[in-house]
C-alpha cells in the first residue's frame, strides 16, 4: 500500500494552528510584560558623591532643580547633608584601614521627583533611577558624579 505525500490532514492543520496560536501568545505576552508600567509614584531617591571638595556641598541647596548631563529634569533637592572622607586601604599587613581624607567631604543629596514605575525601578525622563546606578549630574551651580544609594515611594 502506498502512501500520499504533500497531503495535509486534519490532524497535521490542527497541530499547525495549535503551534501557531502558542507562538504568537508568547510573542504578545513577553512584549506587555517588557512595555508594561505601574503608572507613576511620588519617590524620594539619595544620591552619594563621594570625594567632593570641602566647600562644594555648599553650592547644593535645598529648592534646586536637578538635572542630568543632556539637561533633563530629575527632581528637585529636599536635603544636603555631608560627611566626612575616607580612604579606604590596606595595611602591611592585609588588614583594612580607613584613612580620613583632609579638604575632602562625602556629600548626600536628597532628591524628590514623581517618577514612571517600571519593571525595572523608576524612570524620570529616561533615566533608570535605581541604587547602584552612577550618574553626572548638574544643579545651576555645580556638575558633579554620584550613585544612587537608596530609593522609596513616598506617600502623596
Amino acid at each position: 500500500m502506498k502512501k500520499k505525500r504533500g497531503k495535509l490532514n486534519i490532524v497535521d492543520i490542527v497541530v499547525i494552528a495549535v503551534v501557531i496560536t502558542v507562538t504568537a501568545y508568547a510573542v504578545y505576552a513577553l512584549a506587555v510584560r517588557m512595555n508594561d508600567n505601574g503608572g507613576t509614584a511620588d519617590i524620594r531617591y539619595v544620591l552619594e558623591a563621594s570625594e567632593m571638595r570641602d566647600g562644594f556641598a555648599d553650592k547644593l541647596k535645598e529648592g534646586d532643580i536637578l538635572y542630568n548631563s543632556r539637561g533633563d529634569y530629575l527632581g528637585k533637592i529636599t536635603a544636603v547633608s555631608v560627611a566626612p572622607a575616607f580612604f579606604q586601604g590596606a595595611d602591611k599587613d592585609g588588614n583594612v584601614v580607613y584613612s580620613n581624607m583632609d579638604d575632602f567631604e562625602t556629600v548626600y543629596v536628597t532628591v524628590s521627583c514623581e517618577a514612571e514605575v517600571k519593571k525595572t525601578g523608576f524612570e524620570i525622563n529616561g533615566e533608570n533611577i535605581s541604587v547602584g546606578n552612577s550618574y553626572s549630574l548638574r544643579t545651576p551651580d555645580l556638575w558633579f558624579d554620584c550613585q544612587c544609594v537608596s530609593v522609596d515611594k513616598t506617600e502623596s
